[in-house]
């Protein structure tokens, strides 16, 4: 029904347990595909979770890989029409399974949505995500135009990817947060030493830059969307009542 693809961490300390927790939630979904991609630790884990694992030829000089590459092997490999890039760090639950079938039904769909933080360990930290962070993209495959080569896991580039499906190729934008359950469980930046550190470096800084020379001037998320997705049905986001 679905192919999951994504680039994971290498599974070594928290990102081993968070990452196959992540993927064993999208393996629950019916006949679903999952790809991995990433180093020799994600190929062993790959084998271990019954997944795929496939190799990608971009990244970028701090060995980060690239979304452009990224959604081009993750395609390549894909064997529904309907894809969903996700981060690696991400559980979902999707509600009932006329969700997914109502996206199926679409013939240009881009559906994403919020997500909630929680720390493992303390579930009564959950927290919900401010509407800019944007961690999974459900569309049909060879659907999307070109993407420039931003850093995976660098912000911006989410944002951009909204904006793109909206105001460049003409999907309809959808926001699932109500049908899909997404949480993001919390973690550490290994590469930078903590987020804060991140969102200063200058692969962040390439990001937006890409960003802004494509014409993306401001940063879209799930309150942009024209569409909602409720209880299986897509209404408009104009015609949604404040109750």
């Amino acid at each position: 029904m679905i192919t999951f693809f994504t680039h994971c961490r290498a599974f070594e300390g928290e990102f081993a347990d968070i990452q196959e927790c992540a993927i064993e939630s999208w393996k629950s979904l019916p006949h679903s595909q999952v790809i991995l991609m990433g180093d020799d630790s994600v190929k062993e884990a790959a084998k271990q979770l019954n997944v795929e694992h496939v190799l990608i030829s971009g990244y970028n000089e701090y060995g980060t890989a690239l979304v452009n590459a990224m959604f081009k092997a993750g395609e390549s490999r894909a064997r529904h029409p309907l894809c969903c890039e996700i981060s690696s760090d991400i559980v979902i639950t999707i509600t009932g399974n006329r969700a997914l079938r109502t996206i199926m039904e679409i013939d240009k769909p881009f559906v994403i949505g919020q997500r909630w933080d929680v720390t493992p360990g303390e579930a009564e930290s959950a927290k919900k995500h401010a509407p800019s962070a944007v961690d999974y993209f459900i569309y049909r495959r060879g659907t999307l135009g070109e993407i420039p080569p931003f850093a995976v896991g660098r912000t911006a580039y989410d944002q951009w990817l909204v904006w793109a499906a909206q105001e460049r190729w003409g999907l309809q934008t959808i926001d699932a947060t109500e049908d899909i359950f997404a949480v993001h469980i919390n973690h550490g930046y290994p590469e930078y030493g903590s987020k804060e550190k991140m969102r200063q470096s200058e692969e962040r800084e390439q990001n937006i830059r890409l960003a802004h020379n494509t014409g993306c001037h401001r940063w879209y998320g799930t309150n942009d969307t024209r569409f909602v997705l409720q209880k299986g049905k897509v209404i408009e986001r104009a015609n949604l009542s404040d109750g």
